[in-house]
Order: structure tokens, then sequence, then C-alpha cells
């Protein structure tokens, strides 16, 4: 694999000495609950709060299609 995760932290390393920092990283099988709920469920409560929240994703599915998502709540 040329993507490392650093187990319990927020690091991946790309090759083998390329580390970068996120606000979350999650591992390839994460299921859509965990992504929802480690990732967007707190935005979508902000937005009742009247704070504006964006959510970008872009992946790969399983049949090799490319697939994105762009939800802008404001």
């Amino acid at each position: 694999m040329c993507v490392k995760i650093v187990p319990s932290s927020k690091q991946l390393i790309l090759g083998k000495d390329r580390g970068f920092t996120f606000d979350e990283v999650l591992a390839p099988k994460t299921s859509q609950e965990e992504v929802y709920s480690t990732c967007v469920e707190s935005l979508v409560k902000s937005i009742f709060e009247g704070y504006n929240a964006t959510v970008f994703a872009y992946g790969q599915t399983v049949s090799s299609n490319l697939y994105n998502m762009f939800i802008s709540v404001y």
C-alpha cells in the first residue's frame, strides 16, 4: 500500500515519509454509519443553531465507478 494510516492519530503517511494530518482519518472499510456519526452528524446538528455546513465527499464505489457528493446547507 502506498498510503498508511497511523493508528490512534489523525494522520496518514503517503509513500515512505510524507505525513499529512486531517480532522478525521478513517479506515478503508469504515461503514457509512460510522462516517456519518464521526464526520457529519455534528455538522447537521449545528445548522439548527444557525451555522453553515458543507460536506464534500469523493471516492470510488465497489464497481470502480467514481462518485462524489457535495452537500451545502445555508
